[in-house]
């Protein structure tokens, strides 16, 4: 019976535990950021001097109004006007030997 028990209480944290990991830093509409991909684009564009609370809470708002606007504009369909595609198959052409993603960073968004 003990054993039940304690294989019980393993199951509950190994539970709580995972949807703690699994919970987004913010969500959008539909859409959820996780707190690894919030890092990943602060460290990818930190410029500030030193990483302190202030400078993450000043990342995550600008972080937050960013998925937002893009966001706002899928749902205003403005992907698909033939200036943007153009606009953005330039971007992507120019950006083609560099480590800059921009199917990844639209992709994410959408």
């Amino acid at each position: 019976m003990k054993s039940i028990f304690r294989f019980f209480i393993f199951l509950v944290l190994v539970n709580i535990s995972g949807t703690l990991a699994a919970q987004p830093l913010f969500t959008y509409g539909n859409k959820s950021v996780s707190k690894e991909e919030f890092l990943k684009a602060f460290n990818k564009n930190n410029t500030y001097e030193k990483t302190n609370e202030k400078a993450l809470r000043e990342y995550l708002d600008l972080y937050t109004k960013f998925k937002l606007k893009v966001r706002a504009a899928y749902d205003l369909k403005l992907d698909t006007l033939p200036s943007q595609r153009a606009e953005l198959q330039t971007a992507a052409q120019r950006s083609a030997g560099r480590d800059i993603g921009f199917g990844e960073a639209f992709a994410d968004a959408q």
